[in-house]
């Protein structure tokens, strides 16, 4: 009796179709008793489905968060970069600013006055019009020029000149006659030491027949051997294309009181 109990018990345990039945009984026995009822085929795809749509709305959104966060990387980046450029720009820009100005402290005046830019930095006033010509003037007068020097300041005074008054005067003749008075001035031992411009109230401004004109007054002090002179002139100007250009001077006899050039 023992030996066939011990025969049945082996074949149960060499048996899984058995043991699977009996688990599935003994489960669905125990579901029956707690009031669970048990799933169907297809109840079990739309819990499939509903986890499949669930895990695919979470890659769709951890991909748009990926998205947005390399997007704002990339804006970092780029304003990093912007940074960057800006400041090595202001850098360089500060550079050529300051090895402009030390090459212009090192330059003598003919070579600044040779090297102005009018086209770019043309006077704005008809004051800072007649305060170049003068400058201009004084150094053609004080300086010992090569041909090529006075060819060249003779071109940038006429930058400041009227229509009317180049017509009046051909570049050669001015050039030759900027040659012959300068250098008859400093044959006689003269020195033009200073030149002073009329302050900006002191102006006179007109406009007639739609065209404006200003009346400017300068002096310059010329040193020679016996002291020094004060010479008075007066400068016309008239306003062409928005720029003060100058329509004439001349040499006054009486003396204007002129706040000297600082």
């Amino acid at each position: 009796m023992q030996d066939k109990k011990l025969e049945d018990d082996k074949q149960n345990a060499l048996s899984p179709d058995n043991q699977i039945l009996n688990e599935h009984k003994s489960s669905a026995a125990s579901n029956e008793a707690s009031g669970v009822r048990g799933t169907s085929a297809a109840g079990n795809a739309s819990v499939v489905r509903r986890s499949s749509a669930t895990a695919n709305g979470i890659k769709k959104k951890k991909s748009k968060d990926s998205q947005l966060g390399q997007m704002i990387r990339f804006i970092i980046i780029l304003v990093l970069v912007a940074g960057v450029i800006i400041a090595v720009y202001l850098r360089m820009t500060n550079q050529s600013k300051n090895s402009a100005k030390k090459a212009e402290e090192n330059m003598t005046e003919t070579e600044i006055l040779k090297l102005y830019d009018l086209d770019g930095k043309y006077p704005k006033t008809a004051r800072d019009v007649v305060k170049l010509h003068c400058r201009m003037l004084k150094c053609t007068y004080n300086e010992k020029l090569s041909d090529d020097d006075y060819a060249v300041l003779t071109s940038q005074m006429r930058n400041l000149f009227s229509d009317a008054l180049l017509a009046q005067n051909d570049y050669d003749t001015q050039l030759e006659e900027l040659k012959r008075t300068t250098k008859e001035f400093r044959s006689d031992g003269k020195i033009y030491i200073s030149y002073t411009v009329d302050q900006e109230a002191n102006i006179q401004y007109s406009t007639v027949d739609g065209v404006e004109y200003a009346l400017v007054l300068m002096s310059c002090n010329i040193k020679q051997s016996a002291g020094t002179n004060a010479l008075s002139q007066e400068y016309l100007l008239i306003k062409e294309d928005g720029k003060w250009k100058i329509l004439g001077w001349q040499g006054l006899a009486s003396q204007h009181s002129i706040e000297e050039q600082k």
